[in-house]
């Protein structure tokens, strides 16, 4: 019977690789991993992706050069979604379908709301089913269902009504998380930090209280990250002042139905988190260095040197044109 090798107890020490992406200076928001598949997207309107030996074929697409794609997602057919933040039709999703040698870049779903900003996709195990969430209007969270991989998209029946200056960050793309079927969370900042959650596929949404920093336009939670239905963490700060570290993580053992303060923080601002499987344990990034948890409560300082803007399955994004994956 084969056994498989126990998890390191520290990330503290552990080792990473820097890549460096033949891209134009600027920052790499949008990472997704699946499989042996990556995709990275950013600044400059472009989309990259390789599927085999990651970044040794590496294919680069610029869609728009005047957007800023801080989402991207691999579907299970190959698909890439890929979506820009901005104001107005500076928001957009893109489709881009792998056919063998050929790619077909989908024509593009825009933001038609002048006040709109969308921060974030997700979709449920890479399937077709998927949501899109972006900043208020008329007081009302940004809500859109997909059922057809991000071609189209419906708006949610009821979507949170929140109060003035309250909105998701775009930071990561990841302040949106779908853990089962049907259930999804919308984490918030700004005037006040909360977490909304949806067990009817978007369509209809509950407030969650969380004992999270907020109350300035930069601050609240910028990220959260499950490891199954029931356990997960969210991590932020105030991106204004990244030393802060009162208040930036919380975790829930009930499906984000109730959250409780970490009882040691994280160094400061983070602005992604995500569960690795392979070390049994959190790791949250941010500008200026990383953080690792094994059950969220307790968080301790990671590698020196590995930083980020966005963290999936051990790679992180940051600027210039580089990626970082833990060794």
């Amino acid at each position: 019977m084969a056994c498989s090798p126990s998890p390191p107890v520290s990330l503290a020490g552990a080792d990473f690789v820097v890549y460096e992406l033949d891209v134009d200076d600027g920052s790499q928001r949008g990472l997704a991993v699946k499989g042996d598949m990556l995709a990275v997207s950013g600044t400059g309107g472009y989309v990259a992706w390789s599927d085999g030996d990651p970044l040794q074929s590496l294919t680069s697409l610029e869609i728009e050069s005047a957007l800023d794609y801080r989402d991207v997602e691999i579907l299970n057919d190959g698909t890439i979604v890929v979506m820009s933040a901005g104001p107005g039709r500076a928001s957009t999703v893109s489709r881009i379908e792998l056919l063998g040698t050929k790619t077909l870049l989908g024509p593009a779903f825009v933001n038609d709301q002048d006040q709109g900003f969308w921060d974030g996709i997700a979709f449920w195990n890479h399937s077709n089913h998927g949501m899109l969430v972006g900043d208020p209007i008329d007081g009302k969270l940004t809500v859109m269902i997909t059922v057809d991989g991000g071609a189209s998209y419906r708006d949610a029946m009821s979507p949170p009504v929140v109060g003035d200056r309250q909105y998701c960050f775009a930071a990561s793309g990841t302040s949106l998380a779908l853990i089962s079927q049907n259930t999804a969370l919308i984490a918030t900042g700004g005037a006040e930090s909360q977490v909304w959650r949806s067990v009817d596929g978007g369509d209809h949404w509950m407030a969650v209280d969380i004992p999270f920093i907020s109350g300035s336009d930069g601050s609240g939670v910028f990220s959260m990250a499950f490891k199954n239905e029931l356990h997960g963490v969210i991590v932020g700060g105030d991106y204004e002042h990244p030393e802060i570290n009162e208040q930036v993580a919380a975790f829930t053992d009930n499906g984000g139905l109730t959250w409780t303060a970490s009882t040691v923080m994280p160094s400061g601002y983070r602005s992604a988190v995500d569960w690795l499987s392979e070390y049994d344990a959190w790791l949250a990034v941010g500008p200026d260095g990383c953080d690792w948890s094994l059950d969220g409560v307790t968080w301790h300082a990671g590698p020196i040197g590995f930083k980020g803007h966005t963290i999936v399955k051990g790679w992180s994004s940051f600027v210039e044109g580089k990626l970082l994956k833990l060794d």
